[in-house]
């Protein structure tokens, strides 16, 4: 029986111990870490609405909201992307195979080789 009230004595105390660490790591160090992410400018480029919100959502929270793009709405928005990409200096581009508006389909392919000519060193997903 000793024993038990032993043991709940430890536990008490260990809950204490934590507990103060909490608090005092609460007082000094902000709870959620800095997101590295934060500094990247990012270009998505989709055809498909959806894909486009959940980009942007992305670039909101994840990388450089400011500097980052999500395009591909209209086919004027992505007919000259390429100079687009290579003069804003993204620091990596997202972008779909098949761009489809109506009759016209732009490859993506297509969008990276011309980026990539104009001088584009970042990274191409």
């Amino acid at each position: 029986m000793n024993h038990k009230k032993h043991k709940n004595h430890e536990d008490n105390k260990s809950k204490k111990t934590v507990n103060n660490f909490r608090a005092k790591r609460s007082q000094s160090e902000p709870l959620e870490p800095k997101n590295p992410g934060f500094r990247y400018r990012v270009c998505f480029i989709d055809d498909i609405l959806t894909i486009r919100k959940v980009y942007a959502r992305a670039a909101s929270k994840y990388f450089d909201g400011e500097g980052s793009s999500v395009l591909g709405g209209r086919l004027s928005e992505v007919e000259d992307v390429a100079y687009y990409i290579r003069y804003k200096k993204f620091h990596a581009c997202v972008i779909d195979q098949n761009l489809e508006y109506g009759q016209t389909i732009l490859k993506g392919t297509n969008i990276v080789r011309k980026a990539r000519i104009l001088g584009y060193k970042g990274v191409i997903i």
